[in-house]
């Protein structure tokens, strides 16, 4: 390098600027050499670990890729997750708390045994009540609950039962096919005219 070359490099370096940029280069070299600073390994790994574009809803940035935050069943709706028909995540399974025995009504809440879980209840199946002249013409009501009334129950006796939502008429010939359908405790029930439905118990 001759000698006006030399000149101008020193008179560069001279400048407020340049010096702050010479002063940076060196430090960070000298943290890398004194292992204090990340290498070009570490950086570049650095980057890989980043999403290139922000993830959308229901989404996080794992390891340089955008995963889903939902858990099992669940879905994501407007920016949240949800899972199908409003259940709850219990023990990280979308769960129907309505009618699930081992979550009834809210996540760990065990029915007991003979127990049914109805619309969030825990029942018991009730016993006999007083006979049913006609069901066409009218049909007593048990506990003191309106909705709750004495049926005739399969086969020839009657029972405290209340339909849940969704019953409809001709549905059932058996206990089993309610108990599938409704939970423990539900029961087959004749109506006027011969017609059945399915009843759950009602609340004590």
């Amino acid at each position: 390098m001759d000698d006006r070359r030399f000149d101008l490099f020193v008179r560069s370096l001279s400048s407020r600027g340049s010096r702050r940029v010479l002063l940076a280069a060196l430090a960070s070299g000298l943290l890398v050499a004194l292992g204090l600073g990340p290498s070009s390994e570490q950086a570049a790994a650095g980057r890989r670990r980043q999403c290139r574009r922000p993830c959308g809803p229901c989404k996080r940035c794992r390891r340089g890729r955008c995963t889903s935050t939902c858990r099992g069943s669940q879905t994501c709706q407007h920016g949240t997750c949800r899972c199908p028909g409003g259940g709850q995540v219990c023990g990280g399974v979308c769960t129907d708390v309505a009618s699930d025995r081992t979550n009834c009504g809210s996540c760990g809440i065990l029915c007991s045994a003979g127990q049914g879980c109805f619309e969030g209840q825990c029942l018991t199946a009730q016993g006999t009540c007083s006979p049913v002249v006609d069901p066409c013409l009218f049909l007593p009501e048990c506990n003191g609950v309106f909705s709750c009334r004495c049926v005739p129950a399969q086969p020839g006796v009657t029972r405290c039962g209340m339909q849940p939502s969704g019953a409809s008429l001709g549905e059932c010939t058996t206990d089993e096919q309610c108990r599938t359908s409704y939970g423990v405790g539900a029961f087959c029930s004749i109506q006027c005219m011969g017609n059945t439905i399915c009843n759950i118990p009602c609340p004590v």
